[in-house]
């Protein structure tokens, strides 16, 4: 019998501190799993406030394993649920990956990751439909400034056809090659025509010069001000943006450290958030003691994947290497508001395979 994704939850518990997950939240999240084959990689995304418990749940489906392909299996033997919501997000993400797997897809070498994003506003709700988001390929055309807008906007048509994309185009058109167009996504729970927009950037400064340059609403020398102590702490920073095509006041920043000090710099980081009342001592503790790995004794035939050359099932070694891994934070600003902290638990299955 192969494993669903709770059976992976299940291997990952004894590693989950119920100040970070509550138990109903994990309660929750089983439950989701026990919808989704076991796939590699994910993450739990953690609210770091003192009386912040929420946390949601974000499930990559990997190319590079062929997991689209055992997605598409696994739903073609589960029956359609009840929720027209979620059976929507079910059919979507059959879709995407019934094109994605087909090498003549136009953006099949594009495509590295569809993520399924499931915000948990309250774990004592019916489970959330997902949202998806896709993450590229870097490649020489995804850095290509006068090709990759067409790439991008090709991929808002997969996400949803029914978005105005040529709204959008001037707005990646005009994304200094320096800046790395990492991932959209089309984020159902918040304005239909918006888009989820991820951008990586190497300082601060190209950073606000973004802002600058778009017309951001927001306040910037209040968030300049709020952020630069953050900033200072990072080696690379992500800006995660909505656009509509004008971008929204609402923003997030991932400040993410070099992975050789990943460790040191995650501490001085959640040691100022708690000093800024932004995290609890004891959230921190516990997003410190995610980082590590261990080896699960199986079955060979629970944890499997498609072998990329031969469309034909493999099996992982005995024992399984599953990676714990927090390697940044996330700062959320929203005018006349304190920023928000989140906390990123990673979590991967070590199946290695050429990018």
């Amino acid at each position: 019998m192969q494993a669903d994704l709770a059976d992976y939850i299940d291997v990952l518990t004894p590693w989950l501190s119920t100040d970070l997950i509550s138990d109903d939240y994990l309660s929750r999240i089983r439950q989701i799993g026990r919808r989704l084959p076991a796939l590699s990689f994910g993450c739990f995304e953690c609210w770091l406030g003192q009386d912040q418990m929420r946390v949601d749940l974000n499930l990559a489906i990997t190319g590079k394993v062929n997991e689209h392909q055992v997605v598409i299996d696994w739903l073609a033997a589960t029956s359609d649920t009840d929720d027209a919501g979620h059976q929507a997000a079910l059919d979507k993400i059959r879709s995407i990956c019934g094109l994605w797997r087909d090498s003549r897809f136009i953006l099949h070498p594009h495509i590295k990751v569809l993520w399924l994003v499931y915000d948990i506003t309250d774990p004592l709700r019916r489970a959330p439909a997902p949202w998806l988001y896709i993450h590229f390929r870097r490649n020489r055309l995804s850095d290509d400034a006068l090709v990759r807008p067409e790439l991008v906007l090709q991929t808002v048509a997969l996400l949803n056809d029914q978005y105005p994309r040529e709204r959008f185009r001037p707005f990646f058109e005009s994304i200094a090659p320096a800046v790395q167009i990492c991932s959209i996504g089309a984020p159902t729970s918040r304005d239909k025509q918006a888009l989820r927009v991820y951008l990586m950037m190497n300082s601060f400064s190209d950073l606000l010069q973004l802002l600058i340059d778009h017309h951001w609403p927001g306040n910037l020398a209040e968030f300049n001000q709020v952020m630069s102590p953050y900033a200072d702490r990072s080696d690379l920073l992500g800006l995660s943006i909505d656009i509509t095509p004008e971008l929204q006041p609402r923003i997030g920043i991932e400040c993410w450290f070099a992975e050789d000090r990943a460790q040191e710099k995650l501490t001085d980081f959640t040691q100022q958030l708690v000093a800024d009342k932004l995290c609890s001592t004891q959230k921190r503790d516990a997003l410190l003691g995610w980082n590590g790995q261990f080896e699960v004794q199986s079955s060979p035939g629970l944890w499997s994947w498609y072998d990329p050359e031969t469309d034909a099932p493999r099996h992982d070694p005995k024992p399984t290497v599953i990676r714990r891994m927090a390697q940044y934070v996330k700062l959320t600003y929203q005018p006349g508001k304190p920023l928000l902290a989140k906390g990123y638990l990673y979590f991967d299955r070590s199946v290695r395979r050429p990018d």
